[in-house]
């Protein structure tokens, strides 16, 4: 295991490599921050040419790493202890803890960054439980032994009043939490201001890391994740250069009035005894600028301009870009409020459009469902071993519960449907799959059919029995 110093060596290299630069990227785009975003653009990208201070910034992707983390934990997950006597004490010390905040952040951190982390630590003196903090990918590095990870290195800094840095370094080892105060620059870790050491009782890190979806296009063969803006930085650019180039078109094309100079204001001079006439315009104004005209022999000679609004253009591209990108991402359009036929749907026809986002969603839970036990174990462990409480087994499972409102609606739908008569067996499986290809649920309505003209041989007398689909 490496110390403080071989870490921070190591932080060095890895953020030259080419997934910290990644990190730094989709966390430029995640954060709206602009001057990093055009650090992190191409040469030829919309935010590198020109001036940021003229240029708009739409947050798609804020927007996709909260709807991805909605997904999966808008509703608080159930978690259930092996050990019944013990349930009580794990539903208080996740509540007290706020669990649930933690892990829908990790969620969305990891929906931006590909990766994330979520450790546990403890303050007697606030919390009689232990805490859960959740942290991004560019500020961890993750021993493994194995495969099997040996160590977390957490690494923050925040700027001092003096312009320095003041860093903070923790060590998640097996059996202990380690860490360090530095008082240094941006550049270097600078002197050591504090530390401390603990024991945790538990013999492993107090530390779990959630990928977002596994593998990474990048490093098909690694344990770290992709990120939801994979390859899609350049399109959320070109989505920045159409909605800028819009507000353009609504500023160039404000009412203005073209009038002779000597109808326009004059302003004094700022200089002393400087007699020159400065012409002066407010871009609020209804007049835009000054001709030299020949008032006595024009005959018009104030001027109406007013340019047009490619509203209609701007609209169809920025729409095309939305879905291309939401898509590109793995959700539905739909999911995030575009009609894409142009018109509203709602209902199970709207949930058959949306089985693109539960795909991606169950993918999504596939990453993080055993991590989550594994998490919940070492949390009993860490409540056993610093407070107290005792538990007679430290298995766990957990129930991600996104999909139960969804679920009771598609069984109402298809019920209605039913008794109704109003939609073939097909459509129904459809509904109630909405997951499933043509060719599973083509296989599903013989089997349906098949059962039918069986309950009908077993009634003997032809009406056969009703189905639910």
């Amino acid at each position: 295991m490496i110390g403080i110093k071989e870490a921070a060596e190591v932080f060095k290299i890895l953020r030259e490599g080419r997934r910290y630069r990644d990190y730094e990227k989709f966390g430029a785009w995640y954060a709206g921050d602009t001057e990093r975003m055009r650090l992190y653009s191409k040469r030829s990208a919309f935010w590198r040419r020109g001036k940021c201070g003229h240029k708009l910034h739409v947050p798609l992707a804020a927007e996709l790493a909260a709807a991805s983390a909605n997904f999966l934990f808008g509703e608080e997950p159930s978690v259930f202890a092996e050990d019944v006597s013990a349930q009580k004490r794990l539903d208080e010390a996740l509540s007290a803890c706020g669990f649930a905040a933690a892990l829908y952040s990790c969620a969305e951190l990891a929906s931006a960054y590909g990766d994330a982390y979520l450790k546990i630590n403890w303050d007697k003196a606030l919390l009689d439980s232990p805490a859960v903090a959740h942290v991004p990918a560019d500020c961890v590095y993750m021993e493994e032994v194995c495969g099997v990870p040996a160590a977390y290195h957490f690494l923050a800094s925040e700027e001092t009043p003096g312009g320095g840095r003041l860093w903070t370094y923790e060590l998640y080892g097996r059996g202990f939490i380690k860490t360090e105060i530095y008082e240094g620059s941006p550049e270097s870790l600078g002197r050591l201001a504090g530390e401390a050491t603990a024991a945790t009782g538990v013999d492993a890190p107090l530390a779990a890391h959630f990928p977002n979806v596994l593998p990474d296009p990048a490093d098909p063969a690694g344990v770290f994740g992709r990120s939801d803006l994979f390859g899609l930085t350049d399109m959320l650019d070109a989505l920045d250069e159409a909605y800028s180039s819009w507000v353009r078109d609504m500023s160039l094309a404000k009412a203005r009035l073209i009038v002779p100079m000597e109808y326009m204001r004059i302003k004094q001079s700022a200089f002393g005894n400087d007699d020159r006439k400065i012409y002066h315009f407010d871009r609020d104004d209804d007049l835009y600028v000054a001709m030299d005209i020949d008032t006595s022999e024009a005959s018009s000679p104030i001027t109406l301009s007013q340019f047009a609004i490619r509203s209609e253009e701007h609209a169809k591209l920025c729409r095309e870009l939305i879905e291309r990108i939401v898509s590109a991402a793995g959700y539905s359009p739909q999911s995030f409020g575009l009609e894409v036929s142009g018109w509203a749907e709602s209902g199970a026809a709207l949930a058959i459009r949306e089985r693109k986002t539960f795909a991606t969603k169950a993918k999504k839970e596939l990453c993080f469902k055993a991590r989550l036990r594994r998490f919940i174990s070492l949390f009993m462990r860490a409540d056993e071993a610093v407070f107290g409480h005792k538990y007679r087994s430290f298995g766990a499972s957990v129930e991600i519960k996104g999909n139960s409102a969804y679920l009771s609606g598609i069984a109402a739908t298809v019920e209605a449907l039913s008794r109704a008569g109003a939609a073939s067996t097909y459509t129904k499986v459809q509904i109630a799959h909405p997951d499933w290809s043509d060719a599973a649920i083509l296989e599903e309505v013989e089997k349906i059919k098949a059962e039918k003209i069986f309950a009908k041989g077993e009634s003997g007398n032809g009406l056969g029995l009703e189905l639910g689909l």
